[in-house]
């Protein structure tokens, strides 16, 4: 008895350092959060889905027939010391590569549109991976961020807003104007924050492999990407005449990949690491010819803006768009 009120006095007095730490641990990764965000990164991973499977098809059978550049026995080789699988390795016949193109297509599709989002994007990872492990020494980061994003939007209820899942929900309820509102959830929570995690990984590792070359401490590493044929898509050879805006550059992209993962949880530097993000990216794609793999990483960046501030903008297109066909 004598004990009770110990017991009461300390559940009614301030948290230990133990106990803020384990609430701050739960509202991490067990809040509800809105899907909002991972809805759009939905619908732009689908579209860069569809527009991968449409490159890959325009080589079909180079890419995955009999005589393909990469056997099914060689990347089955290249794929042995790993944990890897495709059904593709057993399929060569051109008449079957179609059916399966076609087939694979539609469903990123459905995914992109979000009808049956749930079973959809499961399938859309597998048939993703799949590709992936058929074609290794055809890959580049492109197809790895979309193998990425299309891991963790499957564990979330992204096709819960601006999709056709939502849109059919609205209509059943005898909505009057149907809208594609999604709820908070947990899963969505978590879905986030490991593609949050996962972002700062890639940075944190890239950022060191650069910090560990003398190229990027005088600014070289950005003229040699920059003076390389190979990928130059815009002349931006012009920066060579002033060789410290190189080295500032480079400092820069150093600093700003090494420490992405400690200053892009802050609210206060969150969007000047954005904002570089953008910047570094965006001009990977239009200078190195590289557009595909920018849009990619300026996705996966997505995941920390904030589902109300991607509701806003979704809710003010929609009035713009509805006040311009309103036009007389």
């Amino acid at each position: 008895m004598a004990d009770r009120p110990m017991t009461r006095r300390r559940l009614d007095g301030p948290l230990t350092w133990f106990e803020q730490m384990q609430r701050g641990w739960d509202q991490f990764w067990f809040r509800s959060r809105s899907v909002y965000t991972l809805a759009l990164m939905r619908v732009i991973t689908g579209l860069m889905l569809c527009y991968n499977q449409i490159i890959w098809g325009t080589q079909l059978e180079a890419f995955l027939g009999a005589n393909a550049w990469i056997s099914s026995a060689t990347s089955r080789a290249m794929a042995e010391q790993g944990f890897t699988w495709s059904f593709l390795w057993y399929v060569d016949s051109p008449g079957l590569l179609w059916a399966i193109q076609f087939l694979i297509l539609a469903v990123f599709i459905l995914f992109t549109v979000g009808w049956r989002t749930r079973p959809i994007s499961v399938l859309a990872w597998l048939l993703t991976i799949s590709m992936c492990h058929r074609l290794q020494g055809a890959l580049f980061g492109f197809d790895q961020v979309l193998a990425v994003l299309t891991m963790y939007l499957m564990i979330a209820p992204c096709g819960a807003a601006y999709s056709l899942d939502a849109y059919l929900a609205a209509r059943r309820k005898n909505d009057s104007v149907p809208s594609p509102r999604g709820k908070a959830t947990i899963s969505c929570n978590v879905a986030t924050r490991l593609l949050q995690c996962h972002l700062c990984v890639i940075y944190l590792f890239g950022g060191l492999a650069k910090v560990r070359g003398e190229s990027w401490w005088d600014g070289s590493a950005m003229w040699n990407v920059l003076a390389n044929f190979e990928y130059q898509s815009l002349d931006m050879t012009l920066l060579g005449r002033v060789p410290w805006l190189l080295a500032v550059l480079a400092l820069v992209t150093v600093f700003w990949e090494t420490f992405y993962c400690a200053l892009i949880w802050p609210r206060w530097s969150r969007p000047l690491v954005l904002g570089l993000a953008l910047l570094i990216h965006g001009g990977i794609g239009i200078a190195l010819g590289m557009a595909t793999f920018g849009i990619a990483m300026i996705t996966l960046n997505l995941c920390f803006l904030e589902p109300s501030t991607v509701d806003s903008w979704f809710q003010s297109g929609t009035r713009w768009v509805q006040k311009w066909t309103n036009r007389p």
